[in-house]
């Protein structure tokens, strides 16, 4: 049907069960995270980005929900040094903090493997102690 016809009269019928693909409407899908989690040896984000904006992001991307998001960052922030104010752009961070960011993103959604391509590479002393 289009915009030009207006429909005044008639029945639409529809092939298939509701839900598609052998879903009923009392059953309920649920996505999976992926389970491998990835943190990158060159970590870059294009333009001025904010901490919040890049975990949002990821943890969509990744199958999660705004909540599951900040309770993961909160209980992941106080043994990596990042700040707890997301409202931070990613660019300020100095380089060390960014490589944990990486890792936080790649841990985020809780994933069975990860794969590190040179983490280490860039932090501090410190940092890596931790």
């Amino acid at each position: 049907m289009t915009d030009d016809v207006p429909v005044t009269s008639g029945a639409s019928g529809t092939t298939g069960a509701p839900g598609g693909s052998g879903v009923g409407p009392e059953q309920t899908v649920t996505r999976r995270h992926p389970k491998i989690g990835f943190a990158p040896q060159n970590f870059d984000v294009p333009g001025p980005m904010r901490i919040y904006h890049l975990l949002y992001f990821i943890g969509a991307v990744n199958g999660l929900i705004v909540n599951q998001i900040v309770d993961r960052y909160k209980s992941i922030v106080p043994i990596t040094g990042l700040p707890a104010n997301t409202n931070f752009l990613v660019n300020q961070l100095r380089l060390s903090q960014k490589k944990v960011l990486s890792l936080v993103l790649a841990i985020l959604h809780d994933p069975e493997v990860v794969i590190l391509d040179d983490i280490t590479t860039g932090m501090d002393s410190v940092t890596l102690k931790k």
